[in-house]
């Protein structure tokens, strides 16, 4: 279900950038549900279009993302 989806996601933003869960529901907002675009705006403090730009960029890994990026992951998970 959708709230599954949605804790899902905040978990994740929590786990991988110490996001709080009201702050990842904004960004979860602001990025149209994309925890990958989420995930960038947390860490690399770019909105939406900027996080879009780069995943386009770099491809849609986000860790290729974050390195070409010069960023990376305040609390890393190998599963990323």
């Amino acid at each position: 279900s959708n709230t599954k989806l949605e804790d899902r996601a905040l978990r994740i933003l929590a786990d991988l950038a110490g996001v709080e869960r009201q702050r990842g529901r904004s960004l979860l907002n602001e990025s149209q549900g994309s925890v990958k675009r989420a995930l960038l705006m947390a860490v690399g403090g770019m909105d939406r279009a900027a996080a879009a730009e780069a995943l386009h960029l770099h491809g849609p890994s986000l860790r290729a993302t974050l390195e070409a990026m010069g960023l990376s992951l305040p609390h890393p998970s190998k599963g990323l």
